[in-house]
């Protein structure tokens, strides 16, 4: 994202260059959150689940990592445009 930015941001009009600064600004401050605090989730849910089957831990772990990133990224977007 950042290479399509400083490669492509003097194609678009002033009011979609901030947005796509913003935009950077949000991803790069999810993905430190992410970071930062992804292994505290993964601990808290393997910790949750540790009387159930431990085969399937790992599926349902990426899955939650799915739900997370989709999660973090909707919010992102509604606070950026509403």
């Amino acid at each position: 994202m950042i290479h399509f930015i400083e490669h492509n941001i003097h194609q678009y009009p002033p009011i979609i260059r901030s947005r796509l600064v913003s935009a950077l600004n949000i991803v790069e401050t999810n993905l430190f959150w992410f970071q930062n605090n992804s292994n505290k989730i993964r601990e808290l849910i393997i910790g949750s689940e540790s009387g159930n089957n431990p085969g399937s831990s790992s599926t349902r772990l990426e899955s939650l990592n799915v739900i997370l990133m989709t999660v973090i990224v909707l919010i992102s977007y509604f606070l950026n445009y509403y």
